[in-house]
């Protein structure tokens, strides 16, 4: 039952909390596609790790918009407390979530695996066509 209830607190902070980073915080640190990718609220509820996701920018702007982000805490801990109803507001702790970068580089992997395959299969179609228009030449 309280891991229902700490999925339930942990959609509700992710849903807002993504709504608030895209529509009310103007730090012109803040840059880049940013989205709240994962919640873990404390089982007491009285803090939570708020990762996010933030594409489109380099890794330096990536820390100043973390660092942005940070510095607006109270402002989002404040507009979270108004839209959603809890006896008490979690503290809110952000982090670089880093599986969407480290899932699109296995994919870029993958693609260059991939195509290094097909050049070796051509390659290899390649040579036994000749092989075998050598061996039609001769007979």
């Amino acid at each position: 039952m309280a891991s229902h209830r700490l999925e339930k607190v942990a959609r509700s902070i992710q849903e807002t909390v993504g709504e608030v980073i895209q529509n009310h915080l103007s730090d012109p640190r803040i840059k880049g596609l940013i989205s709240v990718t994962r919640v873990d609220p404390a089982p007491d509820l009285r803090s939570a790790r708020v990762y996010i996701s933030i594409l489109g920018v380099d890794e330096q702007q990536q820390q100043l918009s973390l660092h942005g982000i940070e510095h607006a805490r109270g402002h989002i801990q404040h507009l979270l407390a108004r839209r959603v109803a809890f006896k008490m507001c979690p503290t809110l702790q952000f982090y670089l979530d880093e599986s969407l970068k480290k899932g699109f580089k296995i994919i870029q992997l993958l693609d260059e695996l991939s195509s290094e395959k097909n050049e070796g299969v051509a390659e290899n179609e390649s040579n036994l066509t000749e092989e075998s228009t050598e061996s039609d030449d001769e007979r």
